[in-house]
């Protein structure tokens, strides 16, 4: 994607080389703000959703935060998030950990198991609450736990027991597991933390929609059918007595600063795959439609440059097929055409961010120019290592192709990596969480380096070296996966740059002087 470089003055180098690609996520900061409309309607009798047993829902004893938007209609039993497992009451551990209007006429925490049976936090009536929205949360600090309505404490704090969970649960949402559904009104944004508790004191309910965070496990929007988990677990939520949609959500916005747009790309549960063109800025999706079509999502396929993204819809049925309006002009002939789900944050000026790690999650995003065999060149890579992820799998970096295989910056856990054809330049250490702004370089015969730097700008001096004859190009580039769309990796990227031809140590002093202050230095 060649894109505009906002505010961030990059020097000219010289013309024995030549800038063949840049792609910056500084280029995204103004992609648009849109208000959700919809939410899924639940009829208080036969429409729930299930969750198999899973170690998403490992809750243990550790710290957490489950929180949800509810819009309650009926003032009826109305269990919203049910967490349960197989072992009988009166177990241990905790056999069945709900959340709703379960006991009485108030908004309940109740559970069995350890403890003893019963609700351990009651929070408001369910008459108070009803025919509008609300923002409803729990959450566990060191061993005490929360109930939380629209920012402010309910009930009183529960710490009589610590609560251990146990290593895996079931999830009913709207529903009695033990009987049926019986959740009334409006459900929207359901999210799962496991590791940390989000609210501790009182504060301001999200005003933009909630998006993957570190530790997120189980992430259900909930606005447009058909209704699938976006964490990086990619649970299977089955939609009982069909659960649709109405026209009805709290006044959440997609923001446009510090925003995400956390989407899927996968053979197996993709958010959006279809057949489409592109004419200037009109996307249209044809036909052969898998998932939902969303506001901000990235698209690839074809000759689309990578980093577009859909702005919004002109006609047709809202997420479906139908005409939208796209960030960039193109022109594309009928093509498969995916939705891609990378997170996009406005911090460092904008970056790609991506908390997942591990096969078949295949979060991309693709582009950039071929380079061959014998093709002197220069990789530039503004990135790092997502914070508590330093043991992650995968590949920050890679060709688009199987062959010729190549790598470059995070490799599990290892930063400064570079691996070409089969020659390793560097997969081993070190690790660490600090932006890096690193260069490769190959002098299209067999001389390969590594120039990686952080606080302290590249010198002549590469940090890794390799002299290989077998030292190659690469067929394109994508982002955080393998180029089968395994092995994908939890990272934050900034800019990536690719010249023809090799910089001189001049000329990388000055790509690290125009981009060191944006990534901290």
């Amino acid at each position: 994607m060649q894109s505009a470089l906002g505010n961030w003055k990059v020097a000219s180098v010289a013309a024995s080389v030549a800038l063949v690609y840049n792609l910056d996520a500084a280029a995204l900061g103004a992609r648009p703000s849109s208000t959700i409309t919809t939410s899924a309607s639940f009829n208080g009798s036969t429409q729930y959703f299930d969750v198999p047993s899973t170690t998403a829902f490992g809750f243990s004893t550790t710290d957490f935060t489950i929180e949800f938007w509810w819009r309650p209609t009926v003032d009826q039993r109305s269990d919203v998030l049910d967490f349960w497992s197989d072992t009988g009451v009166g177990s241990y551990p905790v056999t069945r950990f709900d959340f709703g209007r379960v006991t009485s006429t108030t908004l309940d925490l109740y559970t069995d198991g350890t403890g003893g049976s019963g609700a351990k936090i009651t929070g408001p009536s369910i008459a108070s609450l009803l025919n509008a929205w609300h923002h409803i949360a729990i959450t566990r600090q060191s061993g005490s736990i929360y109930m939380w309505v629209d920012g402010t404490q309910a009930g009183s704090t529960y710490n009589a027991n610590v609560l251990d969970m146990g290593a895996d649960m079931k999830l009913r949402i709207m529903g009695d597991h033990g009987a049926a559904g019986n959740g009334s009104g409006n459900l929207t944004n359901v999210r799962v933390v496991v590791g940390t508790a989000l609210y501790t004191a009182t504060f301001t309910p999200p005003t933009t929609t909630l998006r993957a965070v570190s530790g997120t496990t189980f992430l259900l929007p909930l606005t447009a059918a058909p209704f699938m988990d976006l964490s990086a677990n990619l649970l299977t939520v089955t939609n009982n007595g069909t659960t649709v949609t109405s026209v009805q959500a709290p006044a959440l916005t997609t923001g446009t600063t510090d925003v995400t747009g956390t989407y899927t790309i996968t053979s197996s549960t993709p958010t959006a795959t279809f057949t489409g063109s592109c004419a200037a800025t009109t996307l249209t999706v044809a036909s052969g439609l898998t998932g939902t079509v969303t506001t901000g999502m990235t698209i690839t396929g074809g000759s689309i440059p990578a980093g577009t993204y859909i702005v919004n819809q002109l006609t047709g049925t809202t997420g479906s097929t139908g005409t939208y309006t796209i960030s960039a002009s193109v022109t594309q002939t009928s093509t498969s055409i995916t939705g891609a789900r990378i997170n996009w944050f406005g911090t460092q000026g904008g970056i790609f961010s991506n908390y997942f790690s591990g096969d078949g999650i295949a979060a991309y995003i693709t582009g950039g120019p071929n380079i061959g065999a014998a093709t002197a060149y220069t990789v530039m890579m503004a990135y790092k290592l997502n914070a508590g992820l330093t043991a992650s799998y995968g590949r920050l970096l890679n060709s688009n192709t199987a062959s010729p295989d190549w790598l470059m910056g995070g490799y599990s856990s290892t930063s400064k990596a570079w691996f070409s054809n089969g020659v390793t330049i560097n997969l081993s250490g070190p690790t660490d969480t600090v932006w890096h702004i690193d260069f490769v370089t190959f002098n299209g015969a067999s001389l390969g380096n590594i120039f990686s730097s952080t606080s302290v700008q590249p010198t002549a001096t590469p940090t890794y070296t390799a002299t290989n004859a077998a030292i190659s190009g690469f067929n394109q580039l994508k982002l955080y996966s393998k180029s089968d769309g395994n092995e994908c990796a939890a990272g934050d990227i900034g800019v990536i740059k690719i010249w023809t031809g090799v910089l001189s140590t001049a000329q990388m002093q000055a790509q690290y002087a125009a981009y060191k202050t944006r990534f901290g230095y």
